[in-house]
């Protein structure tokens, strides 16, 4: 990915403040540089903050895990560091930099948090991983397996969920598509129902 230069710096201010010192994004091999004026958790007392915590949890997962996550303690709690990040006062810019992780399962994290936060953003991203030939681990029930990322950022099933905007429901779309709903849905991020899944999971 060529990201941004403004997309790079956000990523390298941000994740080496959220872990204290030298960080280096997955597989990427290369430690990241700190830039002052973004400063994400640049403050001493920040390092180890909950949107620090949340942004490691995302960036460092290997899992993509839509739904009900598996019992406690057996993956990072991924659905709770999304959510976290979202109510951030500094979302946006949180999910721009771990759009430039180099893992899979941290940028459709990245693409589903830009779809709530960031529409320029996410159109930017959605035109990158809609054709990514690469799979990411998942898991289904207590089973773990790879699955395409394009297949969870556009599904072309007729049955997926097509949000009105960002801030509508499942709930919400689901009283409007009574028929859809009740002869079964499917998700994706293009269409904004994975989002809105890990939304209504918040306080679950």
């Amino acid at each position: 990915m060529r990201a941004s230069t403004a997309y790079l710096l956000v990523a390298m201010s941000f994740s080496l403040a959220c872990s204290g010192g030298s960080a280096e994004s997955p597989g990427a091999g290369q430690p990241l540089a700190t830039d002052s004026t973004h400063g994400f958790c640049s403050a001493p007392e920040e390092v180890g903050s909950e949107i620090c915590l949340a942004f490691e949890t995302l960036s460092n997962t290997e899992f993509f895990l839509v739904g009900k996550e598996v019992p406690e303690g057996a993956f990072p709690r991924t659905t709770d560091a999304f959510n976290r990040l979202v109510d951030d006062p500094r979302a946006a810019e949180a999910f721009r930099a771990l759009a430039t992780v180099d893992s899979h399962a941290a940028r459709l994290y990245a693409l589903s948090g830009l779809y709530l936060t960031d529409q320029a953003a996410f159109s930017d991203l959605l035109r990158e991983l809609e054709h990514e030939p690469g799979k990411v681990r998942t898991v289904l029930g207590f089973i773990t397996f790879e699955e395409k990322v394009s297949k969870f950022v556009r599904d072309d099933d007729p049955k997926t969920v097509r949000l009105s905007n960002p801030s509508q429901t499942l709930r919400e779309w689901v009283a409007a598509n009574p028929e859809h709903a009740a002869a079964g849905y499917r998700l994706d991020i293009a269409g904004g129902g994975i989002p809105a899944e890990f939304r209504e999971l918040k306080d679950k």
